[in-house]
């Protein structure tokens, strides 16, 4: 009994395992395409107003930034996210 349990088992795996690549490939294109949009509004933002490029990257990252803040706010995980970081810079900065 228990040996025919076994192939239904990995065919239920291998399904799921399918299905989980098949949406991270949406998603991975999804963000390609976004990003591909993204970059296009800023290109024409640019020459419409005569902003230069380090001005649009300046507040990309600081929209970005803000995202992640409120992310971690809300979810409770700002101080959990600073702590892991003030073990592992030593680590990562460090020559």
């Amino acid at each position: 009994m228990a040996a025919s349990g076994q192939p239904l088992l990995n065919i239920k795996s291998m399904i799921i395992n399918k299905i989980k690549i098949f949406l991270g490939v949406i998603i991975i294109c999804s963000a390609l395409v976004a990003d591909a949009a993204i970059g296009n509004y800023q290109e024409k933002i640019m020459k419409e107003h005569h902003i230069p490029n380090v001005e649009i990257v300046f507040y990309s990252f600081m929209f970005g930034f803000g995202f992640v803040l409120i992310g971690l706010l809300v979810t409770n995980k700002f101080f959990s996210s600073l702590e892991f970081w003030n073990k592992v810079c030593k680590f990562c900065f460090s020559s």
